[in-house]
């Protein structure tokens, strides 16, 4: 990914150099990380997967919690295993039990890393499939404002080479249409409060009346 933003950057300057009417040629850049961050689509996502992570982590937690009562019991059953206070029949009574607890100890341990690794890989995949919709849907915004006013050409001037500098050292803002991208992605944006649940109508005098009447 590096390299091809180090290929580009070293294309438009060829093109830019090499173009018989560079009058003709017209160039744009736009700021991806900007756009992405200030995307409306991208606040809600954030929000939706934050809170679904705090879901997850209240589950472990609870699992956590579980495990820790577990071995609090097994330890408590260790204990009384031991107990020279106890007949040899009550000792291996609980020796008995305490197997049993260990098994089920290791099965609800291994449960829990499995729900652990699974939750996190779930994460990670809802994560990479809402930002390569969001990219999908920027890169589609700025190919329409191309085709529809003349543009040759417009790159993303953020990120960085695999020699660690950013692929354009200077941009002239004159060229940035990172502005516009963002008007037009958050156009759409729903206004801020309208989702709030409307206030519960206030009852009316009739209503208050009855309720009086009623009393009496």
């Amino acid at each position: 990914m590096k390299s091809c933003r180090f290929l580009t950057a070293l294309l438009v300057t060829c093109v830019l150099y090499s173009t018989a009417s560079a009058q003709q040629f017209k160039v744009g850049s736009v700021d991806m990380a900007k756009v992405f961050a200030e995307y409306y689509k991208t606040k809600k996502a954030e929000s939706e997967l934050k809170d679904r992570a705090d879901s997850y982590q209240k589950d472990l937690r609870q699992q956590v919690a579980d495990l820790q009562k577990m071995e609090e019991d097994g330890k408590k059953l260790q204990d009384e295993s031991e107990n020279p206070a106890f007949t040899d029949d009550k000792r291996a009574e609980k020796k008995k039990v305490l197997e049993t607890k260990k098994t089920e100890y290791r099965i609800a341990r291994q449960n829990f890393e499995e729900m652990k690794t699974n939750r996190e890989r779930e994460l990670f995949e809802q994560r990479n499939r809402v930002r390569m919709t969001i990219v999908d849907e920027i890169v589609k915004v700025v190919q329409e404002k191309a085709k529809k006013e003349g543009y040759s050409m417009i790159v993303d001037k953020t990120g960085l080479t695999q020699s660690g500098v950013p692929p354009f050292i200077y941009v002239q803002d004159a060229l940035d249409v990172t502005s516009d991208i963002l008007k037009t992605m958050n156009a759409s944006a729903p206004a801020a409060g309208s989702a709030a649940a409307p206030a519960p109508a206030p009852a009316s005098k009739d209503v208050d009346a009855k309720d009086k009447d009623s009393k009496k």
